[in-house]
């Protein structure tokens, strides 16, 4: 798994055959979240862009599969985040 930092608050977290998003602006954002146990990288990405766990406060998912949404109680856990998704999967994500 790697961190890359692709403009100036933003980092791609690769996880094999998907990826995750942080942005590290005013609030933090995590755009979708990888499959379970992905927690850990997804807050060194943000405290690689200087960021706590505490400061992550949203985390957006671009649809419902597993892949996308594996971490996302873990990542809801240990953070402040409000998560966001479409209505229609809405349902699907919370299990």
């Amino acid at each position: 798994m790697a961190i890359e930092r692709v403009l100036p608050d933003v980092y791609r977290i690769g996880m094999g055959y998907v990826s995750a998003y942080v942005i590290a602006q005013e609030e933090v954002t995590v755009i979708d979240t990888g499959l379970p146990k992905h927690r850990e990288i997804i807050l060194k990405a943000a405290s690689q862009a200087g960021r706590k766990a505490e400061e992550v406060k949203h985390i957006l998912l671009t649809h419902h599969h597993a892949d996308h949404t594996g971490s996302l109680a873990e990542l809801m856990g240990a953070t402040n985040a409000k998560a966001y998704s479409h209505p229609l999967d809405a349902a699907i994500v919370r299990g």
